[in-house]
């Protein structure tokens, strides 16, 4: 690949994840489907975006889309995850891995999620948490472990469902964290 006829899109990427997490989805949608108009779809992969060779390291600055798409932090140190979907918030499911394991979230209730559930399933591994966050009008909640109670502080500060657990909660695969939301 000659230097002069490359397209950098992977400075691209950072820019699009910057206009997910500002919310700004219909533009970050518009600049992510020009992108990948720039592949003729023969070759195209997610896991080699040429740019100034194959596999070039600046590309996998594109996955910082996904993260930002599901509005996902993580914190190992703190035992913290959280979730803020950019899409479909009433109905989404997606990926996490975090230390130790890794599994899918999941989120159902009206706009603004006052009401509702979510919950974490472990796929792999022993997921450790201390505390679990979730964009939501709802002021409480119950939290259940494998359809046991959880003790846990459950609040909302400025937005945020806080799930604060008493003990760091362990759970592995085949395990389900639930939160049924309540406003």
């Amino acid at each position: 690949m000659q230097y002069d006829t490359l397209v950098s899109i992977g400075w691209n990427y950072p820019v699009i994840a910057g206009m997910l997490h500002d919310r700004n989805v219909a533009d970050a949608v518009a600049m992510t489907e020009m992108i990948r108009a720039t592949q003729d779809g023969r070759n195209r992969s997610p896991w080699n975006e040429p740019e100034c060779n194959n596999h070039y390291s600046r590309m996998m600055s594109g996955w910082g889309l996904y993260d930002q798409a599901c509005g996902l932090r993580y914190d190992s140190t703190q035992g913290l995850l959280a979730f803020d979907p950019r899409f479909s918030a009433d109905n989404f499911r997606c990926f996490f891995a975090a230390e130790g394991g890794w599994g899918q979230f999941n989120q159902q209730g009206p706009v603004g999620l006052a009401t509702g559930n979510a919950s974490l399933t472990a796929l792999h591994g022993t997921i450790k948490l201390s505390r679990f966050e979730l964009a939501s009008a709802a002021t409480s909640g119950d939290v259940l472990l494998d359809s046991k109670k959880v003790a846990a502080d459950v609040t909302n500060i400025d937005g945020t469902l806080v799930v604060q657990f008493k003990d760091p909660v362990m759970f592995c695969a085949g395990s389900v964290l639930a939160v049924t939301l309540r406003s």
